[in-house]
């Protein structure tokens, strides 16, 4: 059914003529009749009129097939507009996963290109290994005892190890020679007993090897020989007479150590106390005026009592004058053939009562 069959036919149902229906506003019995035989079509403002003269919606006027058709094109219209948007938002949103994923993956990258950076720093440019073979061992140790057996010491050696297929040695080094002890294994650590002479230790090394792989480092174990190597001993000077016309004086070198010696040695914390019989050998004293060597002269033994040994030695110095400093650098061997140095030093005074030697 055209669309004017349709004016036609609800004008008829009304009961209405062309001319009748002519009579609505800016319209004409001609202009009927040309929408009813489809020679023109009303515009909106006619179609809303006569559908309120009929007595029906705009929609019941118009051609319901047109009409459905119509809906049908735009709903399935908006299905495609709804479908795109659909289609955008995953691409916006998988663009936007993408992205952040890249910059995961370059801050991993970075990370990992920092983290081996600093693995190269550390071990420098040789791969990293695993392989437990090929690692060194590392030991903890210590001196368990301290034993005086008469001029030197035994030390007792432990070393922990936790490493199969190792050996270690500990290399003792004093101030004039170097000692090797070699470490016997048990089930898990290591010892060894070494005789030290009394000398002042400088360093322990322990190296070990383990599957042919040397490691080396120093074996801190605190003892200090030092104080066992000094004896209770000291020289001295004195001015017996003066000759003030010929600057010439009479002096007495004399010199005196303890006869027993009590020695200690300690080891982390701990104190060992030996005693000794001291002696002392080759007693020598060096004289120097100003600082000019002038004499050397040997001492004698004049007394051993229970509790020192002194030496004594006469020497006249001539070109002293007052003012003038003496010196006297006393040397010395003791029972464990260890040359030692002691100084006495002075200088020539006068007052009231005469000439006499002031202790610097």
């Amino acid at each position: 059914m055209t669309l004017g069959e349709r004016i036609q036919k609800y004008r008829k149902m009304k009961g209405l003529s062309q001319e009748e229906l002519g009579k609505l506003p800016h319209i004409s019995r001609q202009t009927i009749s040309k929408w009813e035989s489809n020679q023109s079509s009303p515009d909106i403002q006619s179609w809303k009129a006569m559908a309120d003269v009929f007595g029906i919606s705009l929609e019941e006027l118009l051609d319901e097939s047109k009409k459905i058709k119509t809906d049908q094109s735009t709903n399935h219209r908006n299905m495609i507009i709804i479908f795109g948007i659909v289609i955008f938002v995953v691409i916006i949103m998988e663009s936007y996963v993408a992205v952040k994923m890249s910059e995961r993956i370059d801050a991993l990258e970075e990370a990992n290109s920092s983290l081996q950076q600093q693995i190269n720093d550390f071990y420098g440019d040789q791969p990293i290994s695993l392989d437990t073979n090929s690692i060194c061992s590392y030991f903890s140790g210590y001196i368990s005892d301290i034993k005086k057996d008469s001029y030197n010491i035994n030390v007792d050696l432990i070393l922990r190890n936790y490493q199969d297929n190792t050996i270690a040695q500990v290399i003792f080094k004093t101030d004039k020679d170097t000692y090797t002890l070699s470490l016997n294994k048990e089930e898990d650590h290591f010892n060894g007993t070494i005789n030290l002479p009394i000398q002042t230790l400088q360093s322990t090394q322990l190296i070990s090897q383990t599957n042919g792989k040397i490691n080396s480092e120093v074996l801190d174990i605190d003892v200090n020989f030092e104080n066992y190597l000094d004896e209770d001993a000291s020289g001295g000077i004195m001015l017996e007479s003066y000759n003030e016309k010929k600057n010439k004086g009479d002096f007495t070198l004399s010199f005196s150590g303890n006869k027993i010696k009590k020695d200690e040695i300690y080891l982390w914390d701990k104190e060992y106390n030996f005693k000794r019989n001291t002696e002392y050998h080759d007693v020598k004293g060096t004289i120097y005026i100003n600082g000019d060597k002038k004499k050397t002269v040997v001492l004698n033994q004049i007394n051993s009592d229970k509790e020192y040994i002194e030496f004594e030695k006469a020497y006249i110095c001539k070109n002293i004058k007052k003012e003038d400093t003496v010196m006297v650098e006393y040397t010395y061997t003791n029972e464990m053939g260890i040359k030692k140095k002691q100084e006495a030093t002075a200088q020539l005074k006068k007052n009231c009562q005469g000439y006499y030697l002031a202790w610097k």
